[in-house]
């Protein structure tokens, strides 16, 4: 996903870098939530990945165990794990299924599965009264008849699929479920034990959440930033929101619905506001570790050449075993962290004392706290959020009076 502008928003100097730092991101004063899971909502402010806003808890019962007593299966077999699913050779429905009993207002119901050999599948709601349903391809990962609701589909690899509706029931006592269909749309018919499917996780939250970010004064900004997220893999919808009357009546700048879980840079023409807020909606168990509003540092010169992206300049920690006589014996990877660096050189002496110099200049706020930068804006929509940094301090060129500078990051790795 990365870099996403407002409507309309015109880029000036594209092609230079733009680094949210944190001597000019907005000082925030609260952080308030409308809803709250547990978590605290002001770890967002604080730079750290592992601390999430998680508006969100799971409504379902034993979501990684279908064998459980809180799941009916018809016509289907669950194996020893409690997550994969055998159709029996019985003629009508095949389903696992929970008793819910719903509020008025917009869910997602969700099943992160891992395709075997079922061809297809229908996420099915019910309230008593509507039922809201919608068929899933698992042959080629897209989204087939919906009712009453909306489907969506993020393919999650590893042969994953996150399989999601969102809908609005009534407020009163239905299903939530799961059907294997034979890959026309129709859920009743004759079985077949060859068919299955891994259930890894069931659940059910309701849609919308926000966020709010109160600065101390009234201030500008022009950037909304947000690392840490699983917003696209949970099929999620962010908007970027303000309020500057302070009369709970917010202004959309934007909304996003990323494709992925990498940071986002949303631009916008400059607006100056005492309130902040994103909503978040549409997504299964939505989770998100950064939050900031800002007005970035543009860089006064582009850079090009001998950069490598962050996403294809990976340090990948794999462990392996590997027999006396050659054999892979198995593997896994412990962990991955991105790397970049950056350098910019012919900078005027003046912008380097007025930017990278001082408390609130880039060298101290690279020590102080990470940073999101995005180094060709208009051109990539990539972004970078910089867990680590090691600064090349500036120093003279010889070429007349201009500066070099630079540094390297390790770089949040989010797939």
């Amino acid at each position: 996903m990365g870099v996403e502008t407002e409507g309309g928003y015109t880029w000036t100097s594209g092609k230079n870098a733009r680094l949210l730092h944190a001597g000019n991101k907005l000082v925030i004063k609260t952080i308030t939530a409308t809803a709250d899971s547990g978590s605290t909502a002001d770890l967002v402010d604080n730079g750290l990945t592992q601390d999430r806003w998680v508006p969100f808890s799971n409504l379902l019962s034993d979501p990684t165990d279908l064998s459980a007593s809180t799941w009916t299966a018809t016509n289907i077999t669950v194996g020893s794990d409690g997550l994969t699913l055998t159709e029996t050779t019985d003629t009508g429905e095949h389903d696992v299924s929970q008793a819910y009993t719903w509020t008025a207002a917009e869910h997602v119901l969700a099943f992160k599965i891992e395709r075997q050999t079922a061809p297809e599948v229908q996420v099915r709601a019910n309230d008593g009264t509507t039922s809201f349903t919608c068929f899933f391809d698992l042959r080629d990962g897209t989204v087939g008849t919906a009712a009453n609701c909306t489907g969506q589909i993020q393919d999650l690899g590893h042969n994953q699929y996150l399989l999601s509706i969102y809908f609005t029931p009534l407020a009163a006592t239905g299903v939530a479920e799961l059907l294997l269909s034979n890959g026309s749309e129709t859920v009743s018919y004759a079985g077949s034990t060859s068919t299955t499917i891994k259930v890894l996780r069931a659940s059910a939250n309701l849609s919308s959440a926000s966020l709010r970010l109160d600065p101390f004064t009234s201030q500008a900004g022009t950037l909304f930033a947000v690392a840490a997220h699983n917003l696209g893999s949970s099929n999620a919808r962010i908007e970027f929101e303000h309020d500057s009357d302070e009369n709970d009546t917010w202004t959309t700048i934007g909304t996003v619905t990323p494709s992925d879980d990498s940071p986002i840079m949303f631009f916008f023409d400059s607006v100056t506001s005492p309130r902040w807020r994103i909503t978040v909606d549409r997504g299964a168990l939505p989770e998100i570790g950064v939050v900031w509003v800002g007005d970035p540092l543009t860089f006064p010169q582009a850079f090009y050449t001998g950069f490598t992206p962050a996403r294809m300049n990976r340090a990948t920690d794999v462990i392996g075993n590997i027999s006396r006589t050659g054999d892979l014996l198995g593997r896994s990877i412990k962990r991955t962290v991105l790397s970049e660096e950056y350098s910019w050189t012919h900078l005027t002496y003046t912008w380097v004392r007025a930017n990278l110099d001082g408390t609130q200049g880039v060298i101290q706020s690279l020590e102080d706290a990470p940073a999101f930068l995005a180094w060709r804006p208009e051109e990539v929509a990539e972004c970078s959020y910089i867990m680590r940094a090691s600064v090349n301090p500036p120093s003279a060129m010889g070429v007349q009076a201009y500066w070099q500078f630079g540094f390297s990051g390790e770089i949040y790795a989010y797939e």
